[in-house]
């Protein structure tokens, strides 16, 4: 059933935290393409939107994510829909905030204070949970980020590129010794090495197709390619970390 009805920030403290996350990433968009001035009305009807965005991808149906079926989601009309936004990559701009806000709450959080050799084992695999827990949740909204990037939307591009700079930024300082200094480039290289290691193995663990492919491949599912991810890398970033050392 569409649940796409007015999401208000009275509506997100009732316990709906997308709904929240969507009105607080709108908070800075104070006009529609008019140049109109956003009323709740105004803010209400865009969040809407958004969120029948969301709905829309997560919809199982295989009904194609187009404009007019995210406005059919939201009982809008197309033209209202253009009062907000032009097309489909400034609409999936706009979902993609609320959940990369999530980012900095999940698994980026775990990458703020240095990891201690002797707990670098289990906090790879905190950390591994955490991100392919993050994805698990999102998967509908990244992997069309995906397919959108990979067909050369520019927009997409770019915003698939800064999510993954804090990743590989914070990969990045877990290789040094410690101080959490700006790192070098040799460091940057490799974290963007597990950094997109990370996101290929998950991408496999939350497809469906990929999921049936990896079943079959390796008779065990897809989930077991998450251990052998957490210690390789575990043992990247020991590896490094001595190399650094001698």
């Amino acid at each position: 059933m569409n649940r796409a009805s007015a999401i208000g920030r009275e509506a997100a403290a009732e316990g709906q935290p997308l709904d929240l996350a969507i009105a607080r990433a709108g908070e800075t968009v104070s006009h529609n393409l008019n140049g109109q001035r956003l009323g709740r009305k105004g803010r209400e009807t865009r969040e809407r939107i958004v969120r029948a965005a969301i709905e829309a991808l997560e919809n199982e149906n295989g009904e194609p994510f187009t404009l007019s079926a995210v406005a059919r989601g939201a009982s809008l009309g197309m033209s209202s829909l253009y009062n907000y936004f032009t097309d489909l990559s400034e609409l999936m701009v706009a979902a993609l905030e609320p959940v990369m806000g999530a980012a900095s709450e999940s698994y980026l959080a775990l990458l703020g204070d240095y990891w201690p050799d002797s707990e670098l084992n289990e906090r790879c695999a905190q950390f591994w949970d955490s991100y392919a827990g993050f994805w698990r949740q999102h998967a509908s909204v990244l992997h069309q980020r995906n397919r959108m990037s990979d067909a050369g939307d520019e927009l997409m591009l770019a915003c698939r590129v800064d999510a993954g700079q804090p990743l590989v930024r914070g990969i990045a300082e877990q290789l040094g010794s410690g101080d959490m200094a700006e790192p070098g480039y040799d460091a940057r290289a490799m974290a963007s090495v597990l950094g997109t290691m990370m996101e290929r193995i998950i991408t496999v663990q939350t497809q469906p197709n990929y999921r049936k492919y990896a079943t079959a491949s390796l008779d065990r599912g897809p989930n077991s390619l998450g251990a052998a991810g957490t210690r390789l890398l575990a043992l990247a970033i020991r590896d490094w970390r001595t190399e650094a050392a001698s």
